[in-house]
């Protein structure tokens, strides 16, 4: 009687007929084998190549077709990498040296070649383009990375494409175009130094198929690195507002009319001041100063007023000539059956 008991419990729990166990195993493993193929669809996604349009060669091409050594960093890209600024490329572009000098100049060097010198008559070695229009000094030419499409940094001499001072290469930013989609963002973002970032852009149709406008601005502050012992204040901090304003005219498929207004302000409370590395000969100490072990500290008088301002235009004209041309093959097709 027990043992009929423990059988009849056993049947009520695991006797489930054959077929229906059956259905189920294949159930689970059909199941089983459509996630590993789903898993190795995504992973074989995952490993394609993204295809990335450049306009380094001033027409749109495929990177992996461009005969240069171009490397090319999207919207996306740039705010996944946290680019803030020209200086946040060093990081993530090879054989790039960039960062800031005082008022806001910028020290480029692509594979050693490159300008230290921040005297305004000084022609730089690594040009750097603004949507396509030359920054011909470096003074203002650290830009903030305001409402990107994308940047591209052409490594090598580029005087056949874009003319004198680019020995070294050429880094161009492309700001984002106006578009018929009405959209637009806000970001802020908060760090060490007291820094303060933020950003805003709006984008929509002015004129439905015809005219579109997009508006960007961003405010940007910290405090600064290093430490001044003349008078116990800070040095190399950052307070910046930069703007953009840009119409997109489209009348017709074949013509366009691209204008771009921009402008920035730069007022730190001092200006960014060399580490002193070997000695300096001073004539009212009448002897050398010594090299500062701590390359964040400073000993001077001459880096409280910086006052920055810029402002540019640009109008692009772009017209599209299609002309039909008879294929000579279809040509002498047509030609041999009149003949026959």
């Amino acid at each position: 009687m027990i043992a009929a008991t423990q059988s009849h419990r056993v049947s009520s729990t695991k006797g489930i007929p054959r077929h229906t166990l059956s259905l189920l195993i294949a159930a689970v493993l059909s199941g089983h084998s459509y996630a590993e193929a789903e898993s190795t669809l995504s992973n074989e996604q995952s490993k394609k190549i993204e295809r990335i349009s450049v306009t380094a060669t001033r027409q749109t091409e495929n990177l992996q077709d461009v005969a240069l050594a171009v490397t090319a960093l999207s919207a996306s890209e740039l705010e996944k990498m946290n680019v803030q600024d020209l200086g946040d490329l060093a990081s993530h572009v090879p054989n790039l040296n960039l960062h800031s000098g005082d008022a806001s100049n910028a020290v480029i060097y692509i594979r050693g070649i490159g300008q230290i010198d921040s005297i305004s008559f000084n022609d730089p070695g690594v040009g750097v383009y603004l949507d396509d229009v030359y920054l011909g000094r470096v003074q203002g030419a650290f830009l903030d990375v305001v409402d990107p499409e994308q940047i591209e940094v052409l490594r090598g001499p580029q005087g056949t494409l874009y003319g004198r001072n680019t020995i070294g290469g050429a880094v161009r930013f492309s700001s984002a175009k106006p578009s018929q989609d009405n959209e637009g963002y806000v970001s802020v973002a908060l760090g060490n130094y007291n820094a303060r970032t933020i950003k805003a852009s709006v984008n929509g149709a002015l004129i439905e198929d015809t005219l579109s406008g997009r508006f960007a601005i961003a405010k940007s502050s910290r405090d600064g690195f290093s430490e001044n012992r003349y008078n116990n204040r800070d040095d190399h901090d950052k307070d910046t507002l930069a703007w953009r304003g840009s119409l997109l005219y489209q009348p017709s498929e074949n013509f366009s009319a691209y204008l771009v207004v921009d402008g920035s302000n730069a007022s730190p409370s001092s200006s960014r001041t060399p580490h002193r590395e070997t000695p300096i000969y001073s004539v009212i100490k009448e002897g050398y100063y010594a090299p500062e072990e701590d390359p964040f500290v400073v000993d001077v008088n001459y880096n409280d007023l910086e006052e920055l301002d810029t402002s540019g235009a640009s109008l692009t004209l772009e017209y599209l000539k299609v002309t039909q041309y008879l294929n000579p093959s279809l040509l002498d097709a047509k030609w041999n059956t009149a003949r026959t």
